[in-house]
Order: C-alpha cells, then sequence, then structure tokens
C-alpha cells in the first residue's frame, strides 16, 4: 500500500464539537469528503471519466453528482483512499473569552456556556493510504490549492479551523515558504479574491477581529446605540442600492412590525445572498422567524481563509437555487414573503472589488470614539485590503 505524509500548520483554533475529548482535532471524517469534492471539481473538473477509476465501490451510482447544487440528496464521490491525523499537545482554548462572543452568532448563547475550541503549535500530520499510488499522486499535486480555500470545524467561513503547509513539507511537496507561497497558491484555484496583511507577527485574535468587523461592515453595518455611538450602513444596503434595489430591512418595519419605512425601491431579501440564518433579530430583539421554502440555512458565500500575516477573501459560488427564491419572514401570526435579488442583480466578485474600494478609499473609523467595535474598525483600517484578478485594476 503506499503512503503519502503531509504536514499542517494550524493557523486559528477549530471549533469542536468534542473538545473536551483528548486528541480532538481535525477530523478525517470532515477532512475526506471536502478533498474528495474538491478533486472533483478542481483536480478532474468534474469530468467523470478522468476520475471514474479512482473511487470506491460502484461508480456508475455517482454519475449524478453535480457541485453547483444545493440538493444535498445527490451522491458525492468518493475516492479510494484513507486518512489518519495525528497530533500533538492539542490545547482546549474557552473561545467565548476572546470578545463577548461576537464571533459566534446564536451558539453558546445560554449564560455559563463555553464555546470550546481546539489548537496546536506543533506540526499536525497527515497520513494518506491507498493501493493507488496514482491517486495519491494527484492528492499531492493538489493538497496545497485545496488547504488554501477551505476551512473546518464551526464557523469556518469566518476564519475559524485554518489549517495549511507547515514548514516540515518544503522537501516532500516541493513548496518554498508555504506562508509566503499562499497568495501564489491561492491564484491556481481563484481568479478574483482580496487578501490583506499585518506588518507584524500578531496572534489570530487580531486577525479574527479584523475578519468580524470586515464582514460585519460588509453585511449587517455596525450600529452601536449607546454610549459613544457608531454608525456604519451595511455596505451591501449602499451597493444594492445603487442598482435601484431596496433591501428586507425596510420590508420587514413596513409589513410585519407597522413601522415608519418607506418604499422607494423594489425590495429583495439581500442579505440573503451573503448566507441565510436560522431565525433574524429585529428591531429591540424582536424575533423574526424566517422560512426558507426548501432552504432553511445557506452558509455564507465568502470564506476568510488565515494563514500566517495573510487573510484572504475568497468568493465561492453561490449555488443558482438562491437566486430569485422565496422566502416567507413571521412575526406571530403574521407572514410576509420576499424573494433574493436575480443573477444579473447580484455579483459577488464585483461586489467584493467594490467594498475593497470603500474600505480602503471611502471608509473612516472615529479616532476619539472609545466603544469597542469602533477600536476594532481603527485596528483593521491600518490594513488595506488588495484586489487579485479585478479587471479594473
Amino acid at each position: 500500500m503506499a503512503k503519502l505524509n503531509v504536514f499542517l500548520k494550524q493557523h486559528t483554533p477549530l471549533i469542536h464539537f468534542q473538545a473536551e475529548q483528548e486528541g480532538a482535532t481535525l477530523r478525517a471524517t470532515e477532512l475526506k469528503p471536502k478533498l474528495d469534492r474538491f478533486l472533483v471539481d478542481y483536480g478532474f473538473k468534474k469530468e467523470f471519466e478522468k476520475y471514474k477509476d479512482f473511487l470506491i465501490g460502484d461508480v456508475n451510482r455517482y454519475k449524478t453528482y453535480c457541485g453547483d447544487s444545493v440538493d444535498n440528496s445527490r451522491l458525492e464521490p468518493a475516492f479510494d483512499y484513507k486518512i489518519k491525523v495525528k497530533t500533538k499537545d492539542v490545547k482546549v482554548i474557552n473561545l467565548k473569552t476572546i470578545d463577548n462572543s461576537l464571533f459566534f452568532g446564536n451558539i453558546g448563547k445560554a449564560e455559563g456556556d463555553e464555546i470550546r475550541g481546539v489548537f496546536s503549535d506543533k506540526p499536525i500530520e497527515l497520513e494518506f493510504f491507498s493501493f493507488n499510488k496514482n491517486l495519491l499522486e494527484i492528492i499531492k499535486e493538489k493538497i496545497a490549492q485545496f488547504l488554501a480555500v477551505t476551512n473546518f470545524g464551526t464557523r469556518q467561513n469566518k476564519g475559524f479551523g485554518s489549517f495549511y503547509l507547515a514548514k516540515e513539507i518544503i522537501n516532500r511537496l516541493n513548496v518554498s515558504n508555504p506562508e509566503e507561497s499562499f497568495i501564489e497558491t491561492l491564484k491556481k484555484v481563484k481568479e478574483r479574491f482580496l487578501y490583506f496583511q499585518s506588518n507584524k507577527d500578531q496572534d489570530y485574535i487580531e486577525r479574527l477581529d479584523d475578519i468580524f468587523i470586515i464582514y460585519t461592515l460588509m453585511k449587517s453595518g455596525i450600529n452601536f446605540p449607546r454610549k459613544n455611538k457608531s454608525y456604519h450602513k451595511s455596505y451591501l444596503f449602499k451597493y444594492m442600492l445603487e442598482k435601484r434595489i431596496g433591501n428586507e430591512k425596510s420590508f420587514i418595519k413596513r409589513t410585519l412590525l407597522e413601522m415608519p419605512s418607506k418604499k422607494t425601491y423594489k425590495e429583495k431579501y439581500v442579505r440573503g445572498l451573503l448566507g441565510v440564518p436560522e431565525q433574524v433579530s429585529f428591531a429591540r430583539n424582536k424575533k423574526i422567524n424566517l422560512i426558507g421554502q426548501g432552504i432553511e440555512r445557506f452558509a455564507s458565500p465568502i470564506t476568510f481563509k488565515v494563514v500566517g500575516k495573510y487573510v484572504a477573501i475568497i468568493p465561492q459560488e453561490i449555488h443558482s437555487d438562491m437566486f430569485d427564491r422565496k422566502f416567507t419572514f413571521a412575526f406571530g401570526k403574521k407572514e410576509e414573503r420576499i424573494s433574493t435579488p436575480l443573477k444579473e442583480e447580484f455579483n459577488l466578485e464585483d461586489f467584493l472589488s467594490s467594498f475593497a474600494d470603500y474600505f480602503n478609499n471611502d471608509l473612516e473609523a472615529d479616532s476619539n470614539n472609545l466603544n469597542f467595535l469602533e477600536k476594532k474598525l481603527l485596528i483593521a483600517k491600518q490594513k488595506t485590503i488588495i484586489k487579485v484578478g479585478d479587471s479594473s485594476e
């Protein structure tokens, strides 16, 4: 049996549902399906005839696989290899102490709940085993690209669970300094993305702070109503208003909550294209239920990837089923339906490019304001977001 050894460095904590168990870390049961999917989409360009001989069992049952559908009932291809994850000195961290659970959405809401993550300063070894040596050669060729766009565990789109090649693999995979080559590797997978970097070796908390504030500015905006007020309108709302498209916020206020709200443009559920949560908080903690008409939850199509000093902002493909999709918002016994934008009304790569211009050139932080959100914004603004593959540059 052929074997391939790959060493990883962990860059951010992995939120693990069994963190208290000895040896809890990156799980082969999560890694292998993601790697298999990546090999189909990027290694073999979804050409079934090229990869069918590397599959397990009856290969014909995998022919219906379609990587750009939200239909999870389709059987995803499984390649004929096994993975063993070997770690040392894994630490359990209560992540809720980072910053009052701002990073974690609705998880760990109960008072006293811990949000546990695992982190190791030591290299993590992956052992790949297969009777097919050619398959391991393909994995060896693609593993850096796979890790460049992939995180693991809970809240992975927001930068948690980030691993990349460690320096121990330099002589094994013909990679120079892995952290320095990260952006160049990412270019082989994604034509357009953003990234920024720090000038110092700060720990992962500052990187996660930057991610939190940047994503908040993109999707929800900042509204800190207490002393030392802060307000920065959602850039997504700004971006869509330039297209003469209103948002679901005014729709909810007018139709469900009977609050003053003037309708100026056609209204769409614009935030849905950046991720659909299970429930929406609105207007002094009023809970608005969200019914997805077949899609109850949709993860954000933006992945933040942390490698060393670098943070990449990577657009993923938005499933075609998410465009012009009807959702129902409910408050008490009242229900109202609203659709997401059409595909021609929203391009994620263009949105990110426009956001980078806004962040770099137009967004201002208040250096005299002492609230914690404005402080995070001041630190984030010390970075410049760089655009890769943008035709306007």
